[in-house]
């Protein structure tokens, strides 16, 4: 069985639109007609009891009830409204009628003549040999014996009247509802139009060119708005795409560095028979190219999952001096190496909100860069403060970390970039240091994720220094010593004080 095809939103639209207006317009209808027809038996029924009151005069004006004809020839062929009048005794009896009546024929039913006897005055339509009368009934007496006179009207007129209204509403409803369907329908085509519009330029920039934009909005209404809001989307697509195609070739450009030289070796240790010796050489240089190998993807798929990961990632409260003081660990035998000395500010009391993996392979990545790009003997420095929230704020507190080097310094218009993944700001340099260039990329988009975030906050010829915020606190009162320490403020820089070691012939 074929799926019948769904509706157009201009066609769900303009049948909505239609079905509100012709509820509206027939509830309106119907209102109009009964206030006319209840209007007009309103006006009916007032211009009858004054008629009836009149016969009901002339009808007692003598010793017994009569009924006067209408005169007809002094109408002189005038239309006019046929009435009927009968007279009832106590019994219910007809004693009088209108010459156009038949004795037979009685204009209401004997329980209506008992209620007027007994004071009422009732108004109703019947039906008299097919023909619709309007009666009212009032009661009288004549020399002491009591009597009920029916005067009614024939309504053929009003009737008829009333059908031709009803006809004319619903025709007018009729009428009315297509051309609303039709009006609708057209300006539904109006103002989507731009709508439509809007799309195909849309699925034109998606299938051939994201580079391109669709028209600026000339009116700042609400297709206005949907306009810069797509033009929005594509800038930050188009974004995200090149950068994903630069990230996948850096990828395999630097995967392939690595892989090549392993195969290279390979290759040369199987061009020839080698002694145990040659190949246990062979099997270590492999086995470092794989650590680098793996320490690249290690970082890639850490990048990805900084980027991917919100609800997974767990925060809590992490002591900021075993974050750093780790690094520091991590990272001695580097710095020894390279002759530099690391020193670490009083960092307790101060806690941070996150992840301690991540944060703590943010803060290797920092700290190896500072390490990797110091001049030879030089120093790291590691310092931290922390700001209270404003009174009454619903958000922690900002710890904040700098990291300082005596390196050769970051060029200014280079300071952004060093945080792009892959990019090195001295490529002959990082290659020989072993850096892929994803350190500071990984450290954004991690503390990203837990609302933080890093920076450049000062770097010259004397060295850099960044710095790195997150949400924390202070575990002990501002103002207030923390145990085994001297009270210090704690917005400010907190001293610093040695750590467990020190690089070459420097010490800290």
């Amino acid at each position: 069985m074929t799926r019948a095809r769904p509706l157009s939103f201009r066609a769900r639209l303009t049948v909505r639109w239609t079905a509100v207006f012709s509820s509206v317009l027939a509830v309106a209808s119907v209102w109009i007609f009964i206030g006319i027809r209840t209007q007009s038996y309103s006006d009916l029924d007032r211009y009858l009891r004054t008629l009836a009151g009149t016969e009901l005069t002339a009808a007692i004006d003598g010793a017994d009830p009569h009924v006067h004809e209408l005169p007809v020839t002094a109408l002189a062929g005038g239309t006019f409204t046929e009435k009927l009048v009968q007279v009832f005794n106590a019994r219910g009896e007809v004693v009088a009628s209108s010459p156009g009546l038949s004795q037979s024929v009685r204009l209401v039913a004997p329980d209506v003549i008992a209620a007027t006897l007994l004071g009422e005055a009732p108004v109703d339509t019947v039906l008299v040999e097919g023909v619709p009368v309007r009666v009212v009934v009032l009661r009288t007496s004549v020399t002491g014996r009591a009597y009920a006179i029916a005067v009614g009207l024939v309504i053929t007129d009003l009737v008829s009247s009333l059908t031709r209204l009803g006809w004319l509403l619903a025709l007018v409803w009729l009428v009315s509802t297509a051309a609303t369907a039709a009006v609708g329908f057209a300006l539904a085509s109006t103002a989507l139009r731009p709508v439509k519009r809007i799309t195909q330029r849309a699925m034109d920039i998606a299938t051939t060119d994201l580079s391109a934009r669709l028209e600026p909005p000339k009116v700042d209404d609400e297709i206005g708005l949907m306009t810069r809001s797509l033009n929005t989307l594509i800038e930050r697509l188009h974004g995200a795409l090149d950068a994903n195609r630069r990230f996948a070739a850096d990828a395999a450009h630097e995967l392939r560095s690595p892989v090549t030289a392993i195969s290279g070796e390979i290759d040369v240790a199987l061009r020839r028979e080698r002694s145990a010796a040659d190949y246990k050489d062979t099997l270590i240089l492999v086995k470092t190219r794989m650590a680098s190998l793996s320490s690249l993807i290690g970082d890639l798929m850490l990048l990805v999952r900084a980027q991917e990961a919100n609800a997974a990632v767990r925060t809590q409260e992490v002591p900021l001096d075993a974050l750093l003081g780790g690094s520091v660990e991590r990272l001695a035998e580097l710095a020894e190496s390279r002759g530099v000395g690391v020193r670490l500010g009083d960092v307790n009391g101060l806690l941070v909100y996150g992840d301690p993996g991540l944060l703590g392979r943010v803060f290797d990545n920092v700290i190896e860069n500072a390490i990797r790009y110091n001049r030879e003997h030089g120093e790291v420095a590691l310092s931290a403060a922390f700001e209270d929230a404003a009174r009454g704020a619903w958000t922690p507190g900002l710890v904040t970390i700098r990291i300082s080097d005596t390196g050769s310094g970051i060029p200014e218009k280079e300071r952004e970039r060093v945080f792009e993944r892959f990019y090195r700001l001295d490529q002959s340099r990082s290659r020989h240091t072993g850096g892929a260039g994803l350190g500071l990329a990984i450290a954004r988009e991690v503390l990203a994720v837990f609302k933080g975030s890093i920076r450049i906050a000062h770097s010259s010829a004397a060295g850099t220094t960044m710095e790195i915020q997150l949400p924390g606190r202070a575990s002990h009162p501002a103002g207030a010593a923390a145990p085994d320490q001297e009270p210090s403020l704690s917005i400010a820089p907190v001293p610093t004080r040695n750590v467990s070691f020190s690089a070459g012939s420097r010490h800290s």
